[in-house]
């Protein structure tokens, strides 16, 4: 095949698959296709009141034109939540890489070795939010992930709170490792998210979004670290 008409082949193909995707929630079906036989009436109602289908093989789906699907809702609120996902991966990120530049001044406090401190504040979060990124991807496709944003945040805030009121080596190992599982959530569903709200063309502004501001806290948060820990705050 000529170079030339190889490129307009596959541009072609590239913008049918874009196009596609676009229309896949604002297009009719093209055919009625029976649900699956073995699922009770009374479930297909709970699911059509949700504008929900269940295909030939049992899969769900979103109904033609279904309000409940995130590509159809309002430009401010895609944004809206689009910024929240953005914000939660800055925060995790900075205090994840504060851990680090704080091990100095807990191994003085606790009488343990640097090594020790900076397993303490920094290894066990990197260890549990690689053991959350296993955990919470699969649960967040299954049950959705609104309530696990949500109770994450939540909880991640109260463990933070923790560290802080209570300071003690238990307290620290604790909050650490259950604060990286956690921050799992904005680390490793957010791209799904993006995905799920905006289409191919959208989604790179969100998804360079969501990378840029994890970058930006790398950078600070070593200047949030020994800022805190200088202050009458302490670490």
């Amino acid at each position: 095949m000529d170079p030339t008409t190889e490129k307009e082949h596959v541009a072609s193909s590239y913008q049918s698959s874009v196009s596609s995707e676009e229309s896949l929630y604002m297009s009719p079906p093209k055919e009625n296709i029976p649900p699956h036989p073995a699922i009770p009436t009374t479930v297909l109602k709970a699911l059509s009141d949700d504008y929900l289908t269940v295909n030939r093989d049992g899969l769900v789906d979103f109904a033609y034109a279904s309000p409940s699907h995130p590509r159809q809702w309002s430009l401010p609120r895609k944004l809206y939540d689009t910024t929240i996902i953005c914000l939660l991966e800055f925060v995790t990120t900075m205090i994840s890489n504060a851990g680090s530049n704080i091990a100095e001044q807990v191994s003085e406090d606790f009488g343990i070795p640097r090594e020790l401190a900076i397993f303490c504040t920094a290894t066990l979060y990197l260890l549990g939010q690689a053991i959350g990124g296993l955990i919470f991807p699969p649960v967040a496709e299954v049950f959705g992930s609104r309530l696990l944003y949500a109770g994450s945040t939540a909880l991640y805030a109260a463990l933070c709170l923790m560290t802080g009121l209570a300071p003690s080596l238990a307290t620290v190992i604790t909050g650490r490792l259950f604060c990286g599982m956690l921050s799992a959530m904005p680390t490793c569903v957010a791209t799904g998210s993006v995905e799920n709200i905006w289409d191919s063309k959208a989604r790179i502004w969100g998804v360079a979004s969501w990378a840029a501001a994890g970058v930006f806290a790398m950078a600070i948060g070593p200047l949030y670290a020994v800022y805190v820990s200088d202050s009458k705050l302490g670490w």
